[in-house]
């Protein structure tokens, strides 16, 4: 279990400051979460990985996004050295709370407010793992997982040697990312290469190959 002891704000300028530094008015801001975060690491003005997902905690009746039961989002996940948790700089949050003025939110990463990559809400509604079946499509070409082949064939319940079909290809590209683990980047990159990388759902292909706009 990971502790994670309280941590005061990193030092950031004031949002007009932020907002002047990118060329973007701060009034623009709410709805344009992923060019909004991706501009401030561009600049240097923060260092960190730009994190595409799901809003998934409370939207304020009137907020920017009320009505909404999530929201795709975007924000900024930063290391400190004061702790091995996830602390997020989010400069678009409040486009989910309460009317007010543009600010930049700091915390940690809570996974009943941020899901990276959508993860939790696609395993959520994930249909349960498909039977292997020799007969079923197969990729115009196979994937060649390597040194992992065997843990992938594990996860799939495949047999030694059998092709690949496209069923299992479809689940395996939509696990999460906690799920898959280090298995995530062999995975992903094998897909990519034989050119099934639309299999795999973009924030996690971005997240796990540096493919990030940022």
């Amino acid at each position: 279990m990971i502790v994670a002891p309280p941590l005061p704000p990193l030092a950031l300028p004031p949002v007009d400051e932020l907002a002047e530094a990118i060329r973007w008015p701060a009034s623009k801001w709410a709805g344009n979460c992923h060019g909004v975060a991706c501009k401030l690491v561009e600049r240097g003005i923060l260092s960190g990985i730009v994190t595409r997902g799901l809003w998934i905690g409370p939207i304020h009746p009137e907020s920017y996004f009320a009505g909404r039961p999530l929201a795709g989002h975007t924000w900024i996940r930063v290391r400190r050295p004061e702790t091995t948790a996830v602390w997020v700089v989010d400069p678009t949050r409040f486009a989910f709370e309460a009317p007010g003025p543009p600010r930049v939110w700091q915390g940690y990463e809570r996974r009943d407010e941020y899901d990276r990559g959508g993860d939790q809400v696609r395993r959520a509604f994930r249909p349960p793992r498909p039977d292997y079946d020799a007969r079923a499509q197969r990729p115009r070409r196979q994937p060649r997982f390597g040194n992992v082949d065997p843990e992938v064939r594990e996860i799939l319940g495949m047999p030694p040697l059998a092709p690949y079909t496209m069923p299992g290809i479809f689940y395996l590209a939509n696990l999460s990312l906690d799920e898959l683990g280090s298995l995530a980047r062999p995975a992903f990159a094998a897909l990519v290469k034989a050119g099934l990388g639309a299999a795999i759902p973009v924030d996690n292909r971005e997240a796990i190959l540096g493919e990030e706009r940022a």
